[in-house]
């Protein structure tokens, strides 16, 4: 599996062809952690073996084979997925300003192989809602604007009269994510609810973008602490790109914040939060702005005995990080 791993990310053609080479001979366990590796450098060349795979009749490997095969717009499986979603939904939106879905659209034959048909399930509406999102999650984002020809932002405002609003907007979500598309990812994490649905599509964004809507999510008073629910603080705990110096100071002052209120039950249940980003703010900022965290951090360091040790393992790596960069660039 490891070596599948390295070939995807080097050779990707040469990974797929021992994936291929193994298949007949996997269990199930087996074929599914094989299908993990193949998401670093996946294309439109791994789509052939994608879609015969679909034939297998072991449930999980199935189940990756659906993530794997939405991540190609271009797909066979994402063709079918907009066919069978465009029968399903409602075709105008001239008497009812919100989406619909007709489900019997959906029981065909190829639409329970590809897991978008609900079949004879005991509890018919958690079925739905899991296949109803994974069909739009294998559908192309622009077969909405094609559709109702309208954008991104107005598609969005639909769902609150629809049928099935948490699943379609999470549906869309996924979709985002999958095919990487910025521009829906940005109209969803400033018009709709920031959760775990949602979260991931800040590593979506540019730099830059990702920072926008982060800095929009923070409180704008320095006097807010960091707190779990924050939903600012829970994207900045999901982002992956780096920090600016502004990003930084905003960071440090919520910090600042935290560590000096009262101690009580609501601090105490932040601390962990508080510690695990300043460790991300060392790691993800340019080491140059090592002055910024001396600044905000030293003088905390000598009054807050409960944080010493995560203070001063900070301060001692941002300064390590830009003494090693100076020494290397010299």
């Amino acid at each position: 599996i490891a070596l599948i791993g390295q070939l995807r990310a080097l050779k990707p053609a040469l990974g797929l062809h021992l994936v291929e080479a193994a298949w007949p001979y996997e269990a199930s366990i087996e074929r599914s952690r094989m299908l993990t590796q193949m998401i670093n450098e996946l294309s439109m060349q791994d789509e052939p073996f994608l879609e015969r795979a679909l034939n297998v009749r072991d449930k999980t490997p199935r189940i990756k084979l659906y993530e794997l095969l939405s991540r190609l717009p271009e797909s066979r499986y994402a063709t079918r997925a907009t066919r069978l979603l465009d029968g399903a939904l409602s075709s105008s939106l001239l008497a009812t300003p919100a989406l619909r879905i007709h489900w019997p659209a959906l029981e065909t034959p190829m639409a329970h192989r590809d897991g978008f048909a609900v079949g004879n399930a005991k509890n018919l509406s958690q079925a739905r809602a899991r296949h109803l999102l994974r069909l739009i999650a294998a559908t192309p984002l622009v077969f909405w604007e094609q559709k109702y020809k309208r954008s991104p932002q107005d598609i969005l405002t639909l769902l609150t009269d629809s049928t099935w609003p948490r699943t379609l907007r999470n549906g869309l979500a996924k979709a985002a994510l999958y095919q990487h598309n910025a521009a829906w990812a940005t109209v969803l994490l400033r018009q709709t609810t920031i959760d775990n649905n949602t979260l991931g599509l800040i590593n979506v964004l540019s730099p830059a973008e990702a920072e926008a809507i982060i800095r929009e999510k923070l409180p704008t008073a320095t006097t807010h602490m960091i707190t779990d629910k924050q939903p600012g603080i829970m994207l900045l705990r999901r982002y992956t790109g780096p920090w600016s110096p502004t990003l930084v100071k905003t960071f440090l002052a919520a910090l600042t914040a935290l560590i000096t209120s009262e101690v009580d039950a609501t601090r105490r249940a932040n601390e962990t939060v508080g510690r695990d980003l300043l460790k991300k703010a060392v790691q993800q900022c340019n080491p140059e702005l090592a002055p910024l965290f001396s600044a905000a951090l030293a003088p905390l360091n000598q009054q807050q005995s409960d944080w010493q040790m995560s203070l001063s393992t900070a301060l001692r790596t941002i300064h390590f990080r830009r003494d090693m960069l100076r020494s290397l660039s010299d």
